[in-house]
């Protein structure tokens, strides 16, 4: 097993569902109630709008949202993957754009606007069945009006950490020195570690500046009292906010 599935699989425990799911076996194991009692009650506390949107707040307060005219302008836009999932023959035969579909649209905003004359997006395969999502990301691009010629794509990563180190070498032979990176609020301060980071190893000197979107949302909150219901959606948000935390930590120590 490799470094960073290691730290998927410790990530996924690590997060409200996975650590309730714990507690519930061990509680059942140990026969004590009171750590079903507890995983009942850690699970119900995440799956709420009112912790999620706290919780939001503390991750996304490092890189808070700045409208697109208001960035100042660079030398190539880098956007992170995470954004869709390429077309497949004979199942979807269309991009599918994900909840953090954003990015793509940002990232061709500021293009028009012209805050840089580059676009590097940086994206692996995230299915054994289509191409790499910055193939897609390409196409997609190009349907919004960006030039392909403008266009550079990194197409090996599966990280965070992999979309940094692996496009360093590429925005140097670009000569870039400043670079406005694009992704969602939440994942944008462990993003930012991670660029920074390669940047230092690969004697790059490299200004992130952070372009924020697709900020945490959540819908099902007309009424003050469903603030405290349970609700997949908040459950979800959670989850995803787990993840840019510990992936922030796993980037601190020298992880993914």
């Amino acid at each position: 097993m490799e470094l960073f599935e290691l730290q998927k699989l410790i990530t996924t425990f690590a997060t409200p569902l996975g650590l309730s799911i714990v507690l519930v076996l061990l509680g059942v194991a140990l026969s004590r109630r009171w750590v079903v009692l507890l995983a009942v009650a850690w699970l119900w506390a995440w799956s709420t709008p009112w912790a999620a949107h706290q919780l939001a707040a503390v991750v996304e307060a490092p890189t808070p949202l700045v409208a697109a005219e208001q960035l100042p302008s660079a030398d190539v836009i880098v956007v992170l993957g995470g954004a869709l999932s390429p077309a497949v023959p004979n199942w979807n035969p269309e991009i599918n754009l994900t909840s953090a579909g954003d990015r793509v649209v940002l990232a061709a905003k500021l293009y028009h606007l012209g805050k840089a004359p580059r676009i590097l997006f940086t994206g692996g395969p995230i299915n054994y069945f289509g191409d790499s999502e910055a193939q897609a990301a390409l196409e997609l691009l190009e349907r919004l009006g960006v030039p392909r010629a403008v266009i550079a794509i990194e197409r090996e990563s599966r990280t965070t950490r992999e979309n940094a180190s692996f496009s360093l070498p590429m925005l140097k032979a670009m000569g870039a020195e400043r670079v406005l990176l694009v992704s969602s609020a939440a994942h944008l301060p462990r993003s930012l570690r991670n660029f920074e980071d390669a940047a230092r190893v690969a004697d790059a000197r490299i200004e992130f500046i952070p372009a924020p979107c697709d900020p945490v949302e959540i819908f099902d909150n007309q009424h003050a009292f469903k603030r405290w219901l349970p609700n997949s959606e908040a459950l979800a948000i959670s989850h995803t906010l787990f993840k840019q935390l510990l992936g922030l930590l796993w980037a601190q120590v020298g992880g993914r």
